[in-house]
Order: structure tokens, then C-alpha cells, then sequence
């Protein structure tokens, strides 16, 4: 094995133990398609229980799993404010969730008001259900969850930081009323 290649597996178990879960974890039980039934998390941000369901009826709701301590997911501030920007309006809600055992929630409440990203942040750390149940590896994650519930998308916003934008293409898709050309992509982070 090459020096690079060394550099990069130490580099990708590095990220995976700093989210709190194994290098070997795989995609959860949950399928594109089926409905999501996530357990009730405290919304860090208002110290309250949040319930993923009470979000049935609206359009869309992006989940994204996020780590403070990850530079992919400082790269991807800007595209999380595009699509509250872009997409609020249209009915679609946007939700972190903090999964990582290594932070505390106040970390990544500061990191995402420091961005003037206000969104719902859900607590996910104590047994990362929610983490589990979709599968999420990595940081960011993005799931796309439609008005019924179901899981219309998983996997990284866009292809290694440049085109196709999956979340934005499967939004509109979803908004549109058509199937989601690429459902699931692999996360990276």
C-alpha cells in the first residue's frame, strides 16, 4: 500500500471513530422508500422534544447529520443556507442532527448560530437511534424525508463537491411530484 493510500485510510477512520461510530458500520435497516419512524430526539436548540412525524403534511424535511469537528461539513455551510433559502418557502424544513459522541451540543449549536444556519438542532448522541436507523457514516449526511414520511434520499449533498447536486435534484423532484432519479449516493466526510 502506497504512502497516499495510508494517509487517506488513516484520514477516513479517523473521521468515522471522531463521529462515535465503527469504520465497518453499514447503511441501517431503513430503505429508500420506506417511512421514516425516527424516535423522538431533544431539540438542542429549544431544549424540547421533537418529533420527526410532527413534520408530516409539510412538503419535505432534509435531515442532515453534522459534526462540528469535520471539515466537510464547514465546506458545506453555504449549500445548507442554499436550501433554506431555496427551499423554505416551498414547504421544505431542515433539521441538523448531532450524532457525535466526541461533541457537546453546545459545540454545534455555536458552530451553526456562528453560520446563521437556524434550524431545529436534534440530540442523536446518547444512542444514536436515528444515526442507526438510516445509517448515516459520515458527516454531512443528508436524508430527504417527503410529506408521508418516507425516505426519498440518502447519501452525500452533491458528487465529491461539484456536480450533480443530489439534495437540490431530489428537492425539486420531490416538489415536482416525480420519482428521485438518484436516490442514495455514498456520503463522504
Amino acid at each position: 500500500m502506497n504512502r497516499n493510500a495510508i494517509f487517506g485510510l488513516a484520514l477516513g477512520l479517523t473521521g468515522a471513530l471522531a463521529f462515535g461510530i465503527t469504520a465497518s458500520a453499514k447503511r441501517g435497516p431503513l430503505k429508500i422508500g420506506e417511512v421514516v419512524k425516527a424516535p423522538v430526539l431533544r431539540n438542542i436548540t429549544t431544549d424540547k422534544p421533537l418529533d420527526l412525524s410532527s413534520f408530516k403534511g409539510k412538503k419535505v424535511v432534509v435531515g442532515i447529520f453534522l459534526q462540528k469537528n469535520c471539515g466537510t461539513t464547514w465546506k458545506y455551510y453555504g449549500k445548507m443556507g442554499e436550501i433554506i433559502k431555496n427551499y423554505k418557502a416551498k414547504g421544505v424544513e431542515v433539521v441538523g442532527i448531532h450524532s457525535s459522541t466526541g461533541e457537546t451540543d453546545d459545540m454545534m449549536l455555536s458552530d451553526l448560530q456562528a453560520k446563521n444556519l437556524n434550524i431545529p438542532l436534534l440530540d442523536d448522541k446518547k444512542d444514536q437511534a436515528l444515526l442507526k436507523l438510516v445509517g448515516a457514516n459520515c458527516s454531512p449526511t443528508f436524508v430527504v424525508i417527503d410529506k408521508d414520511s418516507k425516505l426519498r434520499y440518502f447519501g452525500s449533498y452533491d458528487k465529491f463537491g461539484s456536480a450533480p447536486n443530489y439534495v437540490p435534484d431530489a428537492l425539486d423532484s420531490i416538489l415536482a411530484g416525480k420519482p428521485v432519479k438518484m436516490a442514495q449516493t455514498r456520503a463522504f466526510g
